[in-house]
């Protein structure tokens, strides 16, 4: 790289730098490199612009400081050893190669030159820096690229040679000493030609070098040359003159590759393909070929002799296509067929050909270019004369159609297959039991396509390794029946003797079957029906006794219920009086225990209210109204805080409410004390089983399928025993001591259940724990104050009639009760105008009456009910 161009001359710089310090510095701060003045302590009084625009410093941060400041460390033991050695000497000196430094960023390399002037006895130095770092990085990257040309030059596989004009290499690479077996020296000094040329080239290669020399050509050639060891080999040359700045050639360089063995490779094909030829022309199949533009290149001697075309009239013609099809019709098929093909290959596609002397003849063609590809060729393949088999498929299928007649005709499955269970025909008989047409089955598989069961395909039907003349299965129609059919089946032979395929006759049984199998299940069923209606009349029975002895101890519950309360009124009246005066401290312990006992009296008389259906403390508020509306979720906020309190801190309560729960009506303390019970029992049983810790899942959700919402609650004990969990809801039952329970928890979540119309039962979980499951019915809507349509519901049995008001009330009805002859009367308010008569009749009533079987139980005749108000309702 040439260095900067100076603005100005280097006399004008001279006689400005007589001074110490120049006076006039604008010449200076034109000069294209940057220039300083050094005193004779080393230190700069002077720096042009450019200087400090190189080293990125101001004029106040460089003057008065040393001049090694401005020298890489590594380098000012060199400059300081040069200022000495050229100290009190005038005149100019230079350095290369030294590392400048920067106030910011790192060093670059620049060439000094410096002028000394003495003038009386003190010196001046005037330093030039010039910055030669792009300078040296193109050096470097010339240095880079001829070492990668030097590499490729040694290592390409190439021969690459430089001539000179007298035919000697001035440049010979280790590809050229492999090739033709000559080191670089002894082609160096003399005329090259003779050493790495044959003979029967010579006169060709100086024809070429006389063109390369006058620039007429000679740029590309094939010759043949010979190596040291006396070798032949062919070569490809590709020569191009070098000329120098005035366009005068001085040389020729070249590149050379042994194409010995390509050139043996073609030979051997072009042999191999004549071979073929002649292989192709004594094949006794039709043989033919096409190239891109489905010309034909091939037409054996087969295909003269069975189509009648020499060779010379196919091969060229573009119409051939024409001359073998001449009818349009059949020539636009072949061609559409192969056009949808791609002209890819294909197997076994059978043409009609019609001959030079117009008989027609068929072949079938197949297509194995892609499979076995041939330069040249775009589509080839064979052709077989099938014209014999084709008249004898003729006359086997006309021997075929007389059968088909006479099988057509009878009233019976008709079905022939060939050899590959393929389906040759079927009769009209078929086609009316099937729903198959003909052309719909014709061609397919009848393993495939029609037998579904697996008696037909492992029994014997068309399987030709085990032809049974008699078998039976069943046979799917089209619209998915199953008809079972009683066969009869032959084989068929060909003219040669050979298994041509099958025929069958079948009967269809289906009918039959069905009305013999109707028969034997009514049969069962009858049985089944005196077994059923058996075990009815026994759980009816068995009911009413239970339904007798449950209505009993709810009497003998009540009774003793309320004698309980009457009882227990003046004893806590008394207790309350005793708190009030002053007692000694063994007195009141007395009196504490005495209340506990008192309470927990009352808890056994509200249990025995619960079984019996009321509710002690406001029996007539009870009856005359089933409790409020309660959505789940809003009650848990409200009692969910108390609730947890009664289980203990180690036992987590976790709860899920599904969203949008429909209403349960309730009252609204009776649902409390239910849940309450129940997350009582769970926690008792997670610390019975020994845990410190324990979880219980609260969780309500919804069943539309019964109308109901589920409260169900789980635990991480141990579980229940099975006897345990049947006895668990009896009344007084508990596996605690007799003290520290009543054993009517349980009866009393039960009793709520009921006397809402639900019901209530807990099982043992096969993972571990229990469930305990409260259902409740859903709310019905209230009837409106303006609507007041009544049904009359007339029931002589005051134990049934008792049953339905309630399950009336909870249900969401208004009652007034009253007595007729004996029965109950109450009118049932709802939002339609109808009135109902309901009683405890059997069938055959007049409309308008509802008949309710007490027999039925709770859910029977709440059901019953239920019916009856919505028919009420959508009247």
């Amino acid at each position: 790289m040439e260095p900067p161009r100076e603005i100005v001359s280097s006399d004008s710089i001279e006689r400005h730098l007589r001074t110490p310090v120049p006076s006039d510095t604008r010449v200076l701060n034109t000069v294209a490199h940057g220039i300083c003045v050094v005193d004779d302590e080393m230190q700069v009084v002077f720096a042009n612009h450019r200087l400090m625009a190189q080293i990125g410093c101001s004029a106040d941060a460089l003057l008065g400081r040393p001049f090694s400041d401005l020298i890489a460390e590594d380098h000012r033991e060199k400059v300081a050893t040069w200022f000495d050695r050229g100290a009190g000497v005038e005149g100019d000196a230079s350095i290369d190669a030294v590392r400048v430094r920067r106030c910011h960023g790192a060093p670059f390399d620049a060439e000094i030159a410096v002028n000394v002037s003495i003038d009386a006895g003190h010196s001046t130095r005037v330093v030039s820096i010039t910055d030669v770092t792009a300078r040296l990085r193109a050096q470097e990257a010339e240095r880079r690229s001829q070492k990668l040309l030097e590499a490729h030059f040694n290592r390409t596989p190439v021969a690459v040679i430089e001539w000179r004009l007298d035919r000697s290499a001035a440049r010979w690479n280790p590809a050229a000493e492999q090739m033709f077996g000559y080191r670089h020296d002894e082609v160096d000094g003399c005329d090259a030609f003779p050493l790495i040329v044959d003979e029967s080239s010579r006169e060709l290669v100086d024809r070429i070098w006389g063109a390369l020399v006058s620039q007429t050509g000679g740029e590309s050639c094939i010759n043949t040359n010979r190596t040291k060891d006396g070798r032949i080999i062919q070569c490809r040359w590709h020569n191009t003159p070098l000329t120098d700045a005035e366009g005068r050639v001085i040389g020729v360089a070249s590149l050379a590759e042994d194409i010995t063995e390509a050139l043996r490779a073609q030979r051997e094909l072009s042999e191999a393909n004549a071979r073929l030829r002649r292989v192709v022309h004594k094949l006794p199949v039709v043989f033919w070929a096409f190239d891109e533009n489905f010309v034909p290149v091939m037409w054996n001697d087969h295909a003269e002799r069975v189509t009648g075309y020499a060779a010379e009239r196919v091969i060229g013609n573009r119409d051939v296509f024409g001359l073998i099809y001449p009818d349009a019709e059949v020539r636009q098929q072949c061609m559409q067929g192969w056009a949808e093909l791609d002209f890819g290959d294909y197997d076994d596609v059978e043409r009609p050909v019609t001959c030079a002397d117009g008989s027609v003849r068929r072949i079938l063609w197949s297509n194995i270019a892609a499979r076995c590809p041939v330069p040249g060729w775009r589509a080839w393949g064979i052709g077989i004369d099938v014209t014999d088999r084709h008249e004898a498929f003729t006359a086997l299928r006309e021997s075929e159609r007389r059968y088909r007649d006479v099988i057509q005709k009878a009233d019976l499955v008709g079905v022939i297959v060939d050899r590959e269970g393929r389906i040759t025909f079927v009769n009209d008989f078929f086609a009316r039991l099937t729903g198959w047409s003909a052309d719909e089955v014709i061609g397919s598989r009848w393993s495939e396509f029609l037998c579904r069961g697996g008696d037909v395909q492992d029994g014997g039907l068309f399987c030709f390794s085990n032809l049974l003349t008699h078998t039976e299965g069943s046979l799917m129609t089209k619209a998915g029946q199953r008809r079972t059919i009683v066969w009869t089946q032959s084989a068929l032979h060909s003219s040669s003797g050979e298994l041509a395929g099958a025929c069958a006759l079948g009967m269809d049984v289906t009918d039959h079957r069905r009305i013999q199998a109707e028969l034997a299940s009514h049969r069962e069923h009858l049985e089944q029906l005196v077994a059923q209606r058996t075990a009815d009349l026994a759980e009816s029975q068995r009911r009413l006794e239970d339904a007798e002895r449950l209505a009993s101890l709810g009497r003998i519950a009540a009774g003793l219920s309320h004698d309980l309360g009457n009882m227990l009124l003046p004893v806590r009246c008394h207790l309350d009086t005793l708190e009030e005066a002053d007692l000694d401290s063994s007195a009141v312990d007395s009196l504490r225990a005495v209340r506990k006992g008192v309470e927990f009296v009352e808890q056994l008389g509200e249990g025995l209210a619960l079984l019996s259906g009321t509710n002690q403390r406001n029996s007539s508020e009870a009856a005359a109204s089933p409790g409020e509306c309660i959505r789940l979720a809003k009650w848990w906020e409200g009692v969910g805080p108390l609730l947890r309190e009664v289980v203990p801190k180690s036992v987590s309560v976790c709860t899920r409410f599904d969203e949008d729960l429909p209403e349960v009506r309730l009252p609204t303390h009776l649902l409390t004390r239910a849940v309450m019970n129940l997350l009582v029992n769970a926690a008792e049983a997670i610390q019975r089983g020994g845990a410190t810790t324990g979880r219980i899942d609260l969780a309500a959700g919804h069943d539309p399928e019964h109308s109901a919402v589920q409260i169900d609650v789980r635990d991480t004990g141990p579980g229940i025993p099975g006897e345990v969990a049947r006895c668990a809801i009896e009344p007084f039952y508990t596996t605690k001591k007799r003290g520290l329970s009543t054993g009517l928890g349980l009866s009393v979540v039960d009793g709520i259940a009921r006397l809402a119309g639900g019901s209530f039962r807990i099982e043992a979980l096969a993972e571990g724990g229990t469930l305990a499951r409260l259902t409740l019915p859903v709310a019905l809507p209230r009837p409106t104050d303006h609507a007041t349509p009544r049904v009359l519901v007339r029931i002589p049995d005051l134990r049934v009639a008792a049953l339905c008001e309630e399950l009336r009330r909870t249900m969401g009805c208004m009652i007034l009760r009253g007595t007729i002859d004996g029965s109950v009367d109450y009118i049932v308010s709802t939002d339609a105008g109808l009135d109902v008569r309901a009683r405890d009749s059997g069938p055959g009533e007049a409309p308008g009456r509802i008949a309710i079987d007490p027999s039925a139980g709770i859910a029977g005749i709440r059901e019953t009910l239920a019916r009856s108000i919505g028919g009420m309702e959508n009247a």
